[in-house]
Order: C-alpha cells, then structure tokens, then sequence
C-alpha cells in the first residue's frame, strides 16, 4: 500500500534523532573499515617488526612503550586459535564469514567457510530504502510532484530490522565487538606520531593518507577512496543500528524524510565506494514531460 504522493516535507516538522554511537562494533563497521585493506597493511608491518631493522629500529630504551604497544595490538588482531575447531576453520576466516552471512558479501578472492543461509536481500533492499529517501529529498520543493512515498519506506525499513535482527545469532554479536576493538587498535596506530612519523618516517596528514602511505611503504594496495570508507563506515553503522532499535510507524518513516543532512552526507560517501548516485537517479524519477530542478547535494 503507497500512502501520499503529495507528502509535504518542511522545516516544521519532526526528524529522526539520527545519533552517532560512540563504541563501535556492527558488523557493518567492521566490514567498510575492512575493505581500506588496514588488516594487511599492519600484517606487513608487523611482520617487518618482528623479522628486521629495515623498516624501523626500536630501541629497548627509549622505543619499549612502543614495543609493547605493537607486540600486544599485533597479537590481538592476529590472535592464535584456541580450539582445534577455531584453528581449522580460522578466526580471520569466521570474521568474513559474518560480513557473508549478516549482508550477503561475499568476497570469491577469499578462501573462508561460507554459511548456506546468507542475508542475499540486503544489498538490494538498502539500495531501494536509499532511492525512497533520496526521491523525498529530491521533490520536496517540487511544484509539479512530490515522490516521498513513506508507506512504502515504512515496509522496507521493517522488513530490514527484522533481516538483521534475524542474523544476529550464535557468536555474531561477541565477535563482532572483539574485532572492532582490534581494528580500532590499529587505527589509533595511524595516529601514533613516534610511530609513523619518527620511526617510520611517514609525513602525510590524514588517517587515510597515512594508511596509503603505510600501505605503499610496505607494498600492500590500499584504495584510493579509503576516506570514503572510513566515512561510510560510520554512517552505515549509525543508520543501521537506528533501523534496528526503531519500531517503526508510518510517522517515524515520514520523519526519517527530514534528516536530509545525514543521508546527502551518507549518499555521497556511498556513490564514492559502490559508484551509485541516488540524488542523480532520482532526478531521472520524474516523468520525462516535466521539468527538473538542480541537483542539491
């Protein structure tokens, strides 16, 4: 059932409390951090660390603050199995097979035990949850049509919590919190000074700089648009995390209509990492007899 087209979005009315959480740990998160390639450029590091001088010399007076900070981030990302069942299947393994089973991302480069019940329906579903949005924000002034179509977005966004909340069973959740602390470990390193600039002789500014560089020195590609997924990382979770503690009414959806700072911030982040554009593919949601406006990002 399609309530209003003629839906009216202003300054007046109520908007979804879109907050950024603090402790990071969604799976989602995990995943966009992920793919900056951030695990392999400190697997080299750390390799390096161990085996030679080349790269860095620590002393044992001055640097073993620095030691020990490195020798305990490494072997808490790169932890030694403690089961013969966790040892064959491989934690780093399990890590990929959440991001398969709770989203449908499936990397087919990556050799990890893949689950038979995977969420297949998400991408698609916050893709057309994204373009409802983005049609509300594009027509909201329009004199001819207004596109917000809240009934519909009212039985996608219940449709994804119940989707999410379904796939966070077993081990997900105490995963997913253990390995955003160790990525998030690995991030502060980005911003450890010693480390990158007085020992590593890294100069650039910016995390995601950094990483390129870090990356570069050790020769692991990193993605050009890291900060892209460092920022959609953050969004993705804050938006997620909202649609899954919301019961969701016809009213919240409508609302959700004016938090339009944060989803032209989060569409912009999102056309930089998967190269869709929903503020562009809204525009062409108009009949082709009637005028458009400039696109307002």
């Amino acid at each position: 059932m399609k309530y209003t087209t003629n839906y009216s979005m202003n300054s007046s009315m109520s908007s979804v409390d879109i907050k950024v959480t603090k402790d990071k740990s969604h799976p989602i998160w995990l995943y966009y951090v992920e793919r900056t390639n951030i695990t392999n450029v400190f697997r080299s590091l750390f390799r390096s660390f161990l085996t030679t001088d080349t790269d860095m010399s620590l002393t044992p007076v001055e640097d073993q603050d620095l030691v020990d900070l490195l020798t305990e981030t490494m072997n808490y990302v790169f932890p030694y199995e403690r089961s013969t069942i966790t040892r064959g299947l491989g934690l780093e393994q399990l890590r990929w097979n959440i991001y398969q089973r709770v989203f449908g991302y499936d990397d087919k480069l990556k050799a990890f035990p893949r689950s038979p019940t995977a969420n297949s329906d998400f991408h698609a579903l916050q893709e057309s949850i994204f373009l409802n949005i983005a049609r509300a924000i594009w027509t909201k002034e329009s004199t001819f049509q207004k596109l917000a179509d809240p009934g519909s977005l009212l039985e996608m966004l219940t449709n994804m919590r119940e989707i999410l909340l379904a796939r966070q069973m077993n081990t997900i959740e105490g995963a997913s919190k253990y390995w955003a602390i160790g990525f998030h470990r690995l991030r502060k390193l980005l911003d450890n000074k010693r480390l990158i600039k007085d020992r590593l002789g890294i100069t650039v500014i910016g995390e995601d700089q950094i990483l390129i560089a870090l990356g570069a020195k050790f020769k692991v590609p990193v993605p050009k648009n890291t900060l892209y997924l460092f920022d959609l990382a953050e969004r993705m979770e804050t938006t997620l995390l909202q649609i899954e503690r919301t019961h969701w009414t016809i009213d919240q959806a409508q609302a959700l209509y004016n938090s339009e700072n944060h989803w032209k911030l989060l569409f912009n982040a999102y056309y930089r990492v998967w190269g869709k554009d929903f503020m562009q593919m809204a525009v062409h949601s108009f009949p082709a007899t009637q005028p458009t406006q400039p696109i307002r990002r």
